[in-house]
């Protein structure tokens, strides 16, 4: 209702009612999801769970908590009405939970778009405008796609020839008048684009998602790890559009390009033999018509598809790709007529994976950067700066060639190149930008057109769709500069799913470095629909017999990787129970984990510790069993120390998480297992006349397990000052496992002061060393060799959130039900402020020191409450923060607040 339309005693009643209206009405039901994706159009699901947050009226909005809930779930828009909802009308529900509540309706029917809404009520009975409505479809049951897999028949059903032509897909079709709807379920191995009549469907890249697609039968002579990687499970996502826009009344083209993603290659750097893929790129896909009178009409791949050689030439994720436009045919995916080079489709094996929605974050064009700098350079060619580093493509708009030129696109960095290449057909303007593959680069040589202007060249960051949602600022912007180098090279690393060491030269999920940043991930990103798939590739990759899980998920026969790799089972399901609550995931990696655990008791010393005795089938020792840390600042620590560390640490996950499921005997048994390796750890890698565990981790892991003696306790933390302030010159000493704990350990064992120093050092090594050094990105080994875009480092980057802003979650109430916020001073540092989303809506700490008097504002969600420790002054609070006494304690419910001082709380 706008207001100028709005006149005389009526409008001045309207408006006033309307105001009364809100005012009585505490909260909004906002940001609806459906496991962990807005608005997914295929979910699979039978009874998905639904989530949404209860957004205050305003922020004078105190104390207030979500009682019930009613949702309407519909057919149609038009039908979600109290009295028309034809699916489920759950009626108000008296309950607390806005997160992952499952659907309780009717059986859902395959392939089916539904709608749904949902009000809540407050403690006082209050009801809640309805939501905006939002929606999730079904796709084919999974017997009931009537589609066959198809290829090309250029390219036998055979591994190993990577290089030839990226295969197209066409078929013509006719849909009648009064279309209701249509969609289309696909999956095209290794990626796929689907156009109809000429226009893409969709603005995602490099989908479907990466997986353990289907059996590879040279994996059982593995040549790196001595022990069979076989995979628990095999599944091949598929993706739903809806294409109604795209279609009219008569004749209609589908076209699918088709390119080799992780399907149809071998890791960079390894012999590519025949039989190393999973096999050559394939397709399946069927189109659902629906029309107002509720008939269906249904188009399914098989062999009466048409397909032809694209006009990419040559492909390849780590070798790049060649566009040559005189191989193109105009009405390849429209109507009319297509050129000779067309023949029927052939019939291809079906992968051993069973079809299954994709359940994660498709990648998207998530930045897109103007020329920093456009310069003509001697040879004729043109250098490009964009700014920073990103993983993605450039795209050229209007650029002009002649007929058979080559515009090539060489990117700027630390690896060669791989190939960008367009052939120009004519001298027609063109814009170009690649497919299937990505590029790391901060600047771009275009060489092979004349002319060049800044506006018709722009570089796309291309990243799975997770955005950075969190804020953080403080007094010290350094601080934010360190943060900006992880979160951009964490998104560099998010393609297809899962999140890779390199975008460059490796491209692979490791798990290693997965576990250790993920809790930084999970503080900064919005990225619980990514870790919900890429968990879920890395229990599928265990092995089932040994408990074995490899050093990468999805797994490529690839080296590198001890007990740190495959504690990825337990760390990574347990810091997303942490953040999301959700039990079902948790429940699902309980097994995975002990399996782990079994996998590692075997490893076990007469003296408690672990460390395998494997060798390879030549009888030498296998290293990458071994692994302990990696990317040393100088020297690693003891693997034998760093794996009886993660071995406890897994212990102690799995009792966590036993006892958060309610199996109260695992939990047990669990406990008394860590108890035993701590004591283990603590018995043999203690050096009585150094009061140390050794330098480069040792100290670090030792505190952070806890348990020492007492008479021991003080001593190792004043080794571990003495080692970082003198041996060290107050810089970090440690790889990338240990960085992970290294700033909450210092911290929480009143060292923060130290902390402070180390990640604000600006000479080698150290985060300020790479900012010295120009970098956007954080980079593999603290001196710069090899990888200069490797996220691993941010792992240590928990020491914003958690420690300098206080804010955790209770593991008892996770999801941030109950969140603590407990700030660590640091004398000097007057300002931090940290604000992230949550299930319940957004938390926040802003921590203030002036003049010797502290203040602390905080955000707490609806429906969730707060334990709240004010430090009474920064240098007690920063020497002791394990002590209370050093705190004043405050209990809040939701809503805005100001706290100073011991018993000062000001509602804002």
């Amino acid at each position: 209702m706008s207001f100028n339309r709005i006149s005389g005693r009526t409008g001045l009643s309207l408006l006033l009612a309307a105001a009364l209206t809100a005012c009585h009405r505490p909260f909004t039901p906002v940001e609806l999801r459906c496991e962990y994706l807005t608005d997914p159009l295929v979910v699979e699901s039978g009874s998905p769970r639904l989530s949404w947050v209860n957004a205050p009226a305003s922020s004078s909005v105190k104390e207030q908590r979500q009682m019930a809930w009613q949702v309407l779930v519909a057919t149609s828009r038009e039908k979600l009405t109290e009295r028309k909802a034809d699916v489920w009308n759950s009626g108000r529900r008296m309950s607390e939970e806005s997160f992952l509540v499952p659907y309780a309706g009717a059986a859902l029917t395959p392939m089916t778009t539904y709608y749904w809404k949902v009000r809540t009520w407050d403690a006082s009975g209050k009801a809640s405008s309805w939501s905006r409505p939002a929606r999730w479809g079904t796709g084919p049951a999974r017997d009931g796609w009537e589609a066959q897999w198809i290829g090309a028949p250029w390219q036998e059903d055979v591994r190993g020839n990577w290089y030839t032509r990226y295969p197209m897909f066409r078929k013509a079709f006719s849909v009648g008048p009064d279309l209701k709807e249509a969609k289309v379920y696909i999956c095209g191995l290794g990626w796929f684009e689907l156009s109809l009549n000429g226009e893409k469907a969709g603005d995602d890249f490099f989908v479907p998602g990466f997986t353990d697609y289907t059996r590879r039968p040279f994996l059982e002579e593995s040549r790196q790890i001595p022990i069979s990687p076989d995979v628990t499970s095999h599944q091949c996502l598929y993706m739903g559009y809806d294409i109604t826009s795209l279609l009219h009344r008569g004749d209609n083209v589908v076209g699918v390009l088709l390119g080799n993603g992780y399907f149809h290659t071998a890791p960079t750097g390894q012999v590519r033999r025949q039989g190393e893929s999973f096999g050559t790129p394939r397709l399946i896909c069927r189109i659902e018509l629906t029309y107002k009178d509720g008939h269906h009409e249904h188009i399914c791949s098989d062999a009466s598809w048409q397909c032809a050689p694209s006009p990419i030439v040559f492909g390849d994720l780590w070798e790049g790709e060649v566009y040559d436009a005189r191989e193109e045919d105009e009405n390849w995916n429209k109507a009319g007529t297509p050129g000779p080079a067309w023949t029927a489709a052939v019939p291809v094996a079906a992968p051993h994976g069973p079809l299954k929605a994709q359940s994660g974050p498709v990648d998207k064009v998530c930045e897109s950067l103007r020329p920093c700098s456009l310069l003509r350079q001697e040879d004729g060619s043109w250098r490009v700066d964009f700014g920073k580093v990103i993983s993605g493509w450039v795209r050229l708009k209007d650029v002009r060639g002649s007929a058979g030129d080559t515009l090539r696109v060489r990117f700027e960095g630390e690896y060669p190149s791989p190939r960008c290449e367009y052939v120009f057909a004519s001298d027609k303007p063109v814009t170009f930008a690649p497919r299937f593959t990505w590029y790391v680069f901060r600047e771009a040589v275009v060489s092979g057109v004349e002319r060049l202007r800044p506006d018709q060249i722009v570089a796309e960051a291309v990243c799975s769709d997770v955005p950075v949602l969190a804020d953080f600022r403080s007094s010290e912007p350094m601080l934010r500069q360190i943060l900006d180098l992880f979160l951009q090279a964490q998104k560099d690393n998010m393609h297809a799913g899962v999140a890779s060491d390199c975008p460059h030269r490796e491209r692979l999920p490791y798990t290693g470095d997965g576990q250790v940043a993920m809790a930084a991930v999970m503080d900064f990103f919005s990225a619980d629909a990514f870790y919900n798939k890429w968990i879920q590739d890395i229990l599928a990759s265990q092995h089932p017999a040994s408990g074995y899980v490899p050093n990468g998920a999805p797994w490529e026969p690839m080296c590198g990787g001890g007990v740190p790799w495959g504690a990825a089972i337990c760390v990574m399901p347990w810091e997303f129970y942490l953040h999301t609550g959700d039990r079902k995931l948790l429940r699902d990696s309980l097994e995975g984990m002990k399996g782990y655990l079994r996998y590692l008791s075997d490893w076990e010393r007469p003296d408690g510790t672990i460390l395998s005795q494997r060798t390879l089938p030549d009888g030498t020792p296998c290293r990458w069993y071994n692994l302990g840390d990696w990317s040393p600042a100088f020297d690693l620590p003891d693997p034998g120390l760093v794996h009886t560390f993660y071995y406890w640490y897994c212990a102690s996950i799995a009792a966590q998480s036993a006892e958060a499921l309610g199996e109260r005997e695992d939990a047990e048994a669990f406990r008394e297992r860590a108890e035993r390796i701590r004591e283990a750890f603590h018995r043999v890698f203690y050096d009585a006349q150094r009061c140390s565990y050794g330098d480069c981790g040792g100290n670090v892991f030792a505190l952070f397990m806890g348990g020492l003696p007492s008479e021991r306790l003080d001593a190792v933390r004043q080794s571990l000052r003495d080692e970082l302030e003198n041996k060290y010159r107050g810089h970090l000493n440690t790889g990338f496992v240990a960085t992970r704990f290294l700033f909450e350990t210092l911290a929480l064992n009143g060292m923060n002061d130290l902390a402070f120093t180390i990640m604000t050092q600006r000479d080698f090594p150290g985060y300020g060393w790479f900012l010295e050094q120009g970098a956007t990105t954080l980079w593999e080994y603290w001196d710069g060799r090899h990888s200069h875009c490797h996220p691993m480092f941010g792992g240590g980057l928990t020491w914003l959130s958690r420690v300098l802003s206080g804010v955790r979650t209770d593991p008892a109430e996770p999801g941030f039900r109950h969140v603590v916020i407990r700030p660590v001073p640091v004398p000097g540092l007057d300002d931090v402020l940290y604000a992230a989303p949550t299930p319940y809506g957004r938390v926040s700490s802003h921590y203030s020191c002036r003049e010797g008097r502290v203040s602390l504002d905080v955000e707490v969600p609806v429906g969730c409450r707060a334990t709240v420790f004010v430090p009474r002054d920064a240098s007690t609070a920063s020497r002791r923060p394990w002590d209370d006494a050093a705190y004043d304690k405050h209990e809040l419910s939701s809503g805005r607040w100001h706290l100073c001082g011991r018993s000062y709380i000001e509602n804002q």
